[in-house]
């Protein structure tokens, strides 16, 4: 909600005809004085005592029962970013280990033919 500020004494005053740029000029624009003229005047509400605002707050329902919300709905919304990048830490550590697996069995293999070779050559 737009609330115009009370600007100083003499602040919006009409600029000097010298100037001969908006810019230069000390009083509203247009659109700011069609503003000024046209505001309504705004309804004025007492302000509540503390012990309306605590009757109050004590009255408010909370937007979620705990009878409404299943235990699964409440765990994924208070841990849903841990359990997301948990998920994807899972995936990346599951694909290093197969990776590694991998390695061990072409490791393996190439330490074969190499025996293998070293055996099939005599020695001199």
């Amino acid at each position: 909600m737009l609330r115009a500020m009370r600007a100083p004494h003499g602040a919006l005053r009409k600029a000097p005809v010298s100037t001969g740029s908006a810019l230069l000029s000390t009083g509203p624009s247009a659109r700011c004085s069609r503003f000024l003229a046209t505001k309504k005047e705004e309804k004025k509400v007492p302000p509540e005592t503390p012990e309306e605002v605590t009757r109050k707050l004590r009255e408010q329902r909370d937007y979620w029962d705990k009878q409404e919300r299943s235990t699964v709905k409440t765990i994924l919304s208070q841990w849903g970013g841990l359990l997301f990048f948990g998920f994807w830490c899972l995936v990346a550590w599951l694909g290093k280990q197969w990776a590694e697996y991998e390695m061990r069995l072409v490791e393996r293999e190439e330490a074969e033919k190499t025996r293998r070779r070293k055996r099939k050559v005599p020695e001199e």
